[in-house]
């Protein structure tokens, strides 16, 4: 094997190995981002946008048909509601609707956690990630008075996605706000490893050009 082909594939190894390292130390170091739904009464309406730093998340309704619903925000945090006369909470009813708010992100986003308020004991939740469920599971915090606050863990669950969606179990008494969540940015793995790669064919391109040049002077 030739000296140029050797140092070829070591360069190569190393700048996979250093694509894993960094993309390592970017997910650990990268810092959690909370959004605080709540305020004053305002909707119902199609959408809400909240902004932090290069991070935006638009809030919508949908039922379990597909049908669009709309958003109302008050100082419970988000609900769905489509009007006069019906519950604000994200809920369901005995004719088998399912409410579902979706939070839709700009970028890729780990969700860690989230609260929920007006939560009583029998409250249970789903999330959705991208469309597909990855949980369902009792509210924390719920009460008989149904002034409960929870919130739930999903740091270790790698919810991983662009569109979280929290909808409510399968008991049609199941209703709750979404006040806050809190995410994590996720780095784009093919991004770094591209500029990586290309670094390091422009170093290895670089030296070899600069050896001709060597040769021929």
């Amino acid at each position: 094997m030739s000296i140029p082909t050797i140092l070829k594939r070591i360069s190569i190894a190393a700048a996979g190995a250093a694509t894993i390292a960094l993309t390592a130390t970017s997910a650990a170091s990268a810092a959690s981002i909370s959004f605080d739904f709540a305020g004053s009464l305002e909707g119902p309406k199609e959408s809400f946008i909240f902004d932090k730093d290069d991070l935006n998340v638009t809030a919508t309704g949908i039922l379990n048909n597909g049908t669009s619903r709309n958003v109302i925000r008050s100082q419970n945090g988000l609900g769905v509601n489509e009007g006069v006369g019906e519950r604000q909470e994200i809920d369901g009813d005995a004719l088998g609707k399912k409410e579902t708010l979706n939070l839709g992100f700009n970028k890729l986003v780990k969700l860690l956690s989230a609260t929920f308020t007006k939560v009583d004991t029998n409250d249970d939740f789903k999330l959705f990630v991208d469309g597909t469920q990855l949980v369902a599971a009792a509210i924390p915090g719920g009460n008989v008075t149904d002034t409960g606050v929870g919130t739930f863990d999903f740091s270790s669950l790698n919810a991983k996605g662009t569109v979280l969606g929290f909808s409510v179990g399968e008991d049609t008494g199941n209703e709750y706000f979404l006040k806050a969540v809190e995410v994590q940015e996720v780095p784009e793995p093919t991004t770094i490893l591209g500029s990586l790669l290309v670094s390091g064919f422009g170093a290895m391109f670089y030296k070899k050009r600069k050896n001709q040049s060597d040769v021929t002077a």
